[in-house]
């Protein structure tokens, strides 16, 4: 009988603009980030992803500590940035020029501050 694997990829999907004032879903990313990071730590096995290019751009200016053992994680091959937008959207509600903006937008903060590299 073949062995059946099964991948389970923890996600942290965010909106910070959502249900909260924006500084407080801000806040929720690095919360929830640094709980990640924490259980990266207490479990080898573990991987993780995350988009949202605004919740890093936010940890890398307020919390350096943070985002360099995030860098650490994505070197290792333990936590995949994914997603390639500002936050995530409603695109149903979007129109494709403000997408289009909002993932150059995105993919260049990603770029300066190496996350997405």
């Amino acid at each position: 009988m073949k062995k059946t694997v099964v991948h389970v990829i923890p996600n942290a999907h965010l909106d910070p603009v959502w249900l909260w004032d924006y500084r407080e879903g801000l806040n929720e990313g690095v919360a929830t980030c640094r709980a990640m990071l924490n259980l990266l730590d207490a479990e080898p096995d573990l991987t993780f992803i995350r988009g949202e290019a605004a919740i890093y751009e936010h940890i890398r200016r307020t919390d350096p500590a943070t985002f360099a053992r995030i860098k650490k994680m994505i070197r290792t091959g333990r936590w995949e940035v994914v997603g390639g937008t500002w936050i995530s959207p409603t695109p149903t509600c979007s129109r494709a020029r403000s997408s289009a903006a909002t993932t150059r937008w995105a993919c260049a903060i990603s770029a300066r501050n190496s996350a997405c590299a």
